[in-house]
């Protein structure tokens, strides 16, 4: 089941994602951003490829994730088979977005249900369209029950997009200076990993451990 969540920025879009978690203490949630549950684990792009069966698939700014104008990336094509695979699988999608039409539009085409969130004086409200029976219905989450959720995610956290590093990377090959300087501080963290002769397998398992994409490894095996 894919279940799509839109709405402005403040909307209650997360804080609903993390409501859900709360009645899912049974079920195991793989999240893209942090939830303080003892059920929900941090889901990161590569592990994507290892999930398991019968689990909740929550992502945070979706647009992060499944960008429309790259929908014919390997990524995305990767994203679709796991959701077409994900009733068999039992497991289940939950993607926020601030604009429906920044999704891939496969996912939207497969979409099951759509939330719509929006923030009132006095409560956050979510009107439910279910594509499978075409219904509608409201819920309301008032906010003294919402502030009670609040402790258990950061409304700040940044969700970085799965191709951040490959952008920053174009973006300073324009300014060289600047470049120099970030790659000289992935080497300096990489260092000690490695050893003797310095190869493009070597940088590329050392920037794989600190959780670096390899698009830098080129511009330090040149330094």
């Amino acid at each position: 089941m894919l279940t799509v969540i839109i709405g402005n920025l403040g909307s209650g879009k997360t804080l609903f994602l993390t409501y859900l978690a709360t009645k899912m203490p049974d079920r195991t949630i793989y999240s893209n951003f942090n939830i303080n549950l003892p059920n929900v684990k941090s889901l990161k792009a590569d592990k994507l490829l290892n999930v398991p069966d019968d689990i909740e698939l929550f992502l945070d700014e979706g647009y992060t994730w499944l960008e429309s104008r790259v929908s014919s990336s390997q990524f995305n094509r990767y994203l679709t088979y796991l959701l077409y695979q994900s009733r068999k699988r039992s497991n289940n999608f939950y993607i926020t977005l601030q604009d429906f039409s920044t999704m891939d539009k496969r996912f939207r085409r497969q979409t099951d249900l759509l939330i719509i969130a929006q923030k009132s004086a006095l409560a956050f409200k979510y009107l439910f369209i279910d594509y499978t029976s075409f219904k509608t219905y409201k819920y309301k989450l008032p906010f003294h029950e919402a502030q009670k959720l609040f402790s258990l995610y950061d409304t700040t956290e940044v969700i970085e997009s799965k191709d951040k590093a490959r952008l920053d990377y174009n973006i300073l090959k324009q300014n060289p200076k600047a470049l120099l300087k970030t790659v000289e501080k992935i080497a300096a963290k990489i260092k000690n990993d490695i050893n003797g002769k310095i190869t493009h397998a070597k940088v590329k398992i050392a920037l794989l451990e600190h959780g670096h994409d390899t698009v830098w490894e080129l511009s330090l095996i040149h330094i």
